[in-house]
């Protein structure tokens, strides 16, 4: 069951909405291994109108998707780049995705479209995130922008 924390919220603490901004979102198996050999799987939220992250949230393969609301709150409360705010809509790459959101998304007044090909322009940021895990690239970093330590990452 997911924490639901964002349900306790009012309108006066709750991130304003930006009625015209749309994210894509998706959950995605990574082809890397966690250190006690666990396959991976990783959440993303992406602001269309800008191209950048909001968040990736990292999880063992197989996570529940009840999860996978509690990381669109995150996205809108604690965005990776950006000022905290709630889209007008988001879009899923696949039909179980927008079933574990709707709740939220009704709760939150954002909308949801289904657009399967929203997966083949996932294709390349797998690709991209499985080898800067692996070590192949120099551009993806736990460490964020310099900002975090490397030993609060290992914790």
């Amino acid at each position: 069951m997911p924490s639901q924390h964002w349900a306790a919220m009012t309108t006066s603490t709750m991130p304003a909405q930006r009625p015209d901004e749309v994210w894509a979102g998706t959950r995605i198996s990574l082809d890397v291994m966690m250190p006690d050999g666990g396959a991976v799987e990783a959440d993303i939220w992406i602001e269309v109108s800008s191209g950048e992250m909001r968040l990736m949230e990292v999880r063992p393969d197989g996570s529940t998707l009840d999860s996978f609301s509690d990381s669109l709150w995150n996205a809108i409360a604690n965005p990776v780049e950006g000022e905290p705010y709630r889209p007008g809509q988001i879009v899923v790459d696949r039909p179980d995705l927008a079933k574990a959101l709707a709740n939220f998304s009704r709760f939150q007044k954002i909308e949801i479209e289904v657009d399967p090909e929203l997966a083949e322009q996932f294709t390349q940021l797998r690709e991209d995130l499985e080898a800067q895990f692996r070590g192949e690239g120099d551009d993806f970093t736990y460490l964020g922008h310099g900002d975090v330590e490397a030993d609060a990452v290992e914790r």
